[in-house]
């Protein structure tokens, strides 16, 4: 009788149905969305700790995470150029959420200070190559020569789509040998408009989680109320340590700032932070002996006080720009990758702000 009344509970009860299966692109992001998550499910990762954004084969494992998922959460073709041109055939069923889109974020476009001549011809072509996606193409055709020059890109994103289809999984290596030649080249002209490591400014970060429940809440609705609320709470918890690490820092906003590249000036301006430079406009360009000139006469003459290298890049030219100076030399790590898998969002806004405050420390 006992066993009876249960059955016919278990069969009366109605069916749970699995949470979507979401994939997030880096470590940053995947946490925001763990956290919204909790209780509920827990998403994949994309990329892998230690790995860069901007320059990345995907390997078999993570061409199935992509085609077997139902959402997939990455920051845009601005820091991921290599996933823009596979995400809709290795993501074929899934819905695409692309951070960058979101609105009410901070933007900021790429610091010109001390970049030369060819980084106003990026930043032109990213403009042009934007707005053909968002306005009226037409109204870029005036511009003939970009024109040309976006169409020949369009071609060769083109073939490497169809590489990416057909030959990626079975010829992994030809692959990495194309993301270290072409996604590269295309990674330098990205840098060239908005800067994409949006997630370095918690205020944006508190946007997409709003943005991120909502959109995880329509594949799901049964835990639509779980994901508000997580979200609602990590709003709480940003904020509050938003306001934790003003005052941490507020001390050292006069203190002039070096950095490998181009990185982290949504941070910089949310903190009031002082920069002097950064070596590279981005991880994909060596700066010329002349920059390198430059780079040291500004050492000396704004008097840096400490200059950030980056665990996931070279910091060789670092390393002369500051020669002779006695400047102290951090690491700061944008993406997380020697935080533990299990690290908030949270945590790892905390984590640059050590960094900072640590080499300032040791400088004053």
């Amino acid at each position: 009788m006992i066993r009876f009344f249960f059955a016919a509970t278990c069969l009366a009860a109605p069916a749970w149905a699995e949470p979507p299966k979401v994939v997030a692109d880096i470590a940053p992001v995947h946490s925001i969305v763990t956290q919204i998550m909790a209780g509920a499910g827990t998403p994949d990762r994309l990329l892998p700790p230690g790995a860069s954004p901007h320059d990345y084969a995907l390997r078999p494992s993570e061409a199935r995470l992509l085609s077997s998922a139902d959402l997939v959460i990455w920051v845009g073709e601005g820091l991921t150029p290599w996933l823009e041109k596979g995400i809709d055939s290795l993501a074929a069923n899934a819905q695409k959420m692309e951070l960058m889109d979101v609105e009410g974020l901070t933007l900021r476009e790429f610091d010109e200070d001390g970049e030369d001549d060819d980084h106003e011809e990026h930043a032109e072509h990213e403009e042009h190559a934007e707005h053909e996606d968002h306005a009226d193409h037409d109204e870029h055709k005036e511009a003939g020569h970009k024109d040309d020059h976006h169409d020949e890109h369009a071609e060769h994103e083109e073939a490497d789509h169809h590489k990416d289809e057909h030959g990626e999984h079975e010829e992994h290596a030809e692959h990495e040998e194309h993301s270290e030649a072409d996604d590269h080249d295309h990674h330098a002209h990205a840098h060239g408009g908005t800067d994409p490591h949006l997630w370095l400014d918690p205020e944006n970060a508190r946007i997409w989680a709003s943005a991120i429940a909502e959109q995880i809440a329509e594949l799901d609705p049964e835990n639509a109320d779980l994901y508000r609320s997580n979200a609602s709470q990590l709003s709480d918890d940003i904020a509050a340590t938003t306001a934790k690490v003003s005052a941490q820092l507020a001390p050292y906003s006069s203190a002039p700032l070096m950095f490998l590249h181009d990185a982290f000036g949504y941070f910089v301006e949310r903190f009031d932070l002082s920069v002097a430079g950064s070596v590279s406009e981005s991880d994909a360009t060596d700066p010329s002996p002349a920059r390198l000139s430059e780079l040291q006469e500004m050492v000396r003459s704004e008097g840096v006080a400490c200059a950030f290298a980056e665990p996931q890049l070279d910091s060789s030219a670092l390393e002369v720009a500051l020669e002779g100076s006695g400047t102290q030399i951090g690491r700061l790590d944008p993406i997380g990758v020697n935080l533990p898998e299990s690290a908030s969002y949270t945590g790892l806004i905390e984590a640059l702000a050590d960094s900072i405050e640590s080499c300032l420390s040791k400088a004053s």
